[in-house]
């Protein structure tokens, strides 16, 4: 695995794990505000 190879797949669980917080979130708040 060359480093470019390694830093893109480094983007994309980090694109990945941000979608799964900011989903997270949203239910939290709409659970709270709601």
């Amino acid at each position: 695995m060359t480093p470019e190879q390694y830093f893109n797949r480094q983007i994309q669980l980090w694109g990945e794990a941000t979608q799964k917080s900011l989903q997270n979130k949203k239910i939290a708040i709409i659970g709270s505000g709601g």
